[in-house]
Parts: C-alpha cells; sequence; structure tokens
C-alpha cells in the first residue's frame, strides 16, 4: 500500500509541475520573445536562459513520473525509497519551481514597462 501512495503523490506532484512547464514552454515564453522582438529590446539574459531551466526541469519531472510509475507496477524497495526522496525533493524545492518560472515571465515584463 505504501508504494502506491508513494507512486500517485510522485506522479501528481511531478505531473503538476511538468505541466506548468510546458505551459511556458509553448505559450508564455514565445509570446515574450515576439514582443521583445516587436520593441527591439534586449532580452535579460535570466529570460534567455528560462526556457533551458524549464526543459531541465522537464526532464528531472518526466523521470519522477516514470519512478512513480514503476512503483505501481513492480514496486521494489528501492524504488520506494527514490520515490520518497523524489516526493520530498518535489515538495521542498516546489517554491523554488515555482520562482524560477515566475521570474523568467514577470522581470521581462517589468523591464520591458520600464523601458516605454
Amino acid at each position: 500500500m505504501k508504494y502506491k501512495v508513494v507512486g500517485i503523490l510522485d506522479i501528481f506532484f511531478a505531473s503538476l509541475y511538468a505541466l506548468t512547464q510546458i505551459a511556458l514552454l509553448l505559450t508564455v515564453y514565445p509570446k515574450m520573445l515576439s514582443l521583445y522582438q516587436e520593441m527591439d529590446a534586449e532580452l535579460p539574459i535570466y529570460t534567455q536562459y528560462s526556457s533551458v531551466f524549464s526543459v531541465i526541469f522537464l526532464l528531472i519531472f518526466l523521470v519522477v513520473i516514470i519512478v512513480g510509475v514503476k512503483l505501481l507496477m513492480k514496486p521494489t524497495n528501492t524504488l520506494f525509497n527514490l520515490g520518497v526522496i523524489a516526493l520530498v525533493l518535489l515538495l521542498t524545492l516546489s517554491g523554488y519551481f515555482v520562482a524560477v518560472s515566475v521570474l523568467g515571465v514577470i522581470v521581462p515584463i517589468y523591464n520591458v514597462t520600464n523601458s516605454i
């Protein structure tokens, strides 16, 4: 039972964060890049690397989802330990994931409004 609970929690939280990163990659970042190009403004360095951070986060979340699925399919003690570690990291670093994602969006908007 404990294997399934950890597996479901891993899948749930990693999917939630992965969907956020996918939404940023597919909608927000392209629009922000086009806005900066239209205004002939220089994109902040941090924002240039935001999409790279999003891809790295997305890969981490996909690994956690795979661990969660394996825990549901064929649980082992090693996978359980990895699942618990992944879950603790996801929950403790969730503020970091959100902060990096939000700063990648808010800082450029703030810079654009200041340059007008």
